[in-house]
C-alpha cells in the first residue's frame, strides 16, 4: 500500500467507526425523549412552526423595562420585533401539536401553551395521558375556567381540583399601567412593582405578597393605598370575589 493513501484510509476508517461511511448520508433518525408543545388549534402551531428559528438581533436587545411594557395585560407579545437573522430550526426533540392530538409515546413533557376554556376537556385528557405516561406537564397563561363555558360554580370548582390544582405555579407576569406583578420562580412571592425612572432596571419593588394579589390590590398597592386597612364597599368586595373566582 502506498504511504500516500494512508492518510486517506485513516479517515475511511474513522467515518466508520463514528458510523458515518458516507458523509453525505443524513443524519439517523432521532428516537429519544420528546417535549410536546401545544397550542389551542392548527392555525397556532403552523404560525409557531413558521416563527420558530425567529430571533431578535443582538442590535435590537431592549432593556427589561421595554419589553415589560411591549408586553399586553395577559402577558402575550402585543406586536413582533423586526425579523432579524435565522435562527436554528425546530429540534426533532420538540414536536408541535393542537390540543386534542395524542400525547407522544416518546413525551417526557407536555407544555400547553394559552389553553382557552373551550379546550378544558380536551387539557383534561391530556393531563391523564400525561400521568399514564409519568409526563410532566406545564401551563401557560392558562384559561381554561371561565363563565362562559365551565362557569364558576361546583363544576369550575372540581375542575381546578382535578387539573389547575395539579401544577405548582412557577413564573407569572401581569402588566398594568403604572407597572407590574411578577413571579419568578415557585419559591418566590408575588412581587408588585411599580414605573420608576430613578430605579434600577425602571421599575421600584412595593411588595411581594404570599397569595396571588387581585388586580384591584394590586393598583392599591401601586397608587399607595393601604390594603389592609382601606374601607372596601360592597360592590367593590363583590368584585374582587368574582375576579377572584374567574381566576381559580
Amino acid at each position: 500500500m502506498s504511504k500516500d493513501l494512508l492518510p486517506e484510509r485513516r479517515e475511511e476508517f474513522a467515518r466508520l467507526r463514528e458510523g458515518a461511511s458516507d458523509p453525505a448520508a443524513p443524519p439517523p433518525a432521532y428516537d429519544g425523549p420528546v417535549v410536546a408543545v401545544y397550542f389551542p388549534d392548527e392555525g397556532s402551531v403552523a404560525l409557531a412552526r413558521s416563527r420558530w428559528s425567529f430571533i431578535v438581533p443582538p442590535a435590537a436587545t431592549r432593556k427589561a423595562k421595554s419589553l415589560t411594557k411591549s408586553l399586553t395585560a395577559d402577558g402575550t407579545a402585543s406586536t413582533l420585533p423586526t425579523a432579524g437573522a435565522a435562527g436554528p430550526p425546530l429540534p426533532p426533540c420538540v414536536e408541535l401539536l393542537s390540543l386534542g392530538r395524542p400525547l407522544p409515546e416518546k413525551a417526557v413533557y407536555a407544555v400547553l401553551s394559552c389553553p382557552p376554556a373551550s379546550c378544558a376537556e380536551d387539557a383534561e385528557a391530556l393531563f391523564l395521558e400525561a400521568g399514564a405516561q409519568a409526563a410532566k406537564v406545564c401551563l401557560l397563561n392558562e384559561n381554561l375556567i371561565d363563565m362562559g363555558v365551565t362557569g364558576f360554580g361546583l363544576v369550575g370548582r372540581l375542575y381546578n381540583e382535578r387539573v389547575i390544582a395539579q401544577c405548582k405555579p412557577c413564573y407569572y407576569l401581569k402588566t398594568y399601567p403604572e407597572g407590574a406583578v411578577v413571579k419568578e420562580s415557585p419559591s418566590q412571592g408575588y412581587s408588585i412593582y411599580k414605573d420608576d425612572e430613578a430605579a434600577e432596571g425602571g421599575f421600584a419593588l412595593l411588595e411581594t405578597k404570599a397569595a396571588q394579589p387581585s388586580d384591584n390590590d394590586s393598583m392599591d398597592v401601586m397608587d399607595g393605598i393601604d390594603v389592609e386597612e382601606k374601607d372596601v364597599p360592597f360592590l367593590a368586595g363583590l368584585a374582587d370575589f368574582v375576579n377572584g373566582m374567574m381566576r381559580m
